[in-house]
């Protein structure tokens, strides 16, 4: 995303989520004024944090995550939103920026970074996943699921 960025977090100690983005937005903003010459603030607004209780929440919020990309193609795309299928899928399946495509399968060298260890498995099924963000898509009135008119 050109103005913003998604993390799914699990916290392992209290306080660790909130320490760990000051961490990154502190060392992001020092090599970004470094590279530009520049001083200041980076950042508009501190981050923000929801915590998850309930596996609809989960659900939510992972599609979100990785259909949010989507906004760079179609202005003003939110979730829940028609959009056409083929186009969102060959963008999703190009953008380099998301997670997305850990749950594809593909390996790159982005995947060191990331632990599915967390994830619950039916997350990590490719199929069940395609399913479920192409219900998120609401498709246009002339496709359907399968892609056939």
């Amino acid at each position: 995303m050109p103005n913003h960025f998604h993390f799914l977090l699990y916290e392992h100690t209290e306080g660790g989520i909130s320490k760990f983005m000051m961490r990154l937005l502190t060392a992001y903003s020092m090599y970004f004024n470094t590279k530009y010459e520049r001083s200041g603030g980076l950042f508009m607004h501190p981050f923000r944090a929801q915590h998850i209780s309930q596996e609809s929440q989960y659900l939510w919020i992972f599609s979100y995550i990785h259909l949010n990309p989507l906004g760079i193609i179609k202005k003003g795309y939110r979730p829940g939103h028609s959009t056409n299928r083929k186009t969102a899928e060959k963008f999703l399946k190009a953008y380099q920026y998301s997670s997305y495509l850990e749950y594809d399968k593909v390996n790159r060298p982005q995947s060191k970074i990331l632990s599915l260890s967390l994830v619950p498995e039916y997350l990590l099924n490719v199929e069940l996943n395609t399913k479920k963000y192409q219900e998120w898509l609401l498709l246009d009135t002339n496709e359907n699921i399968e892609g056939s008119p």
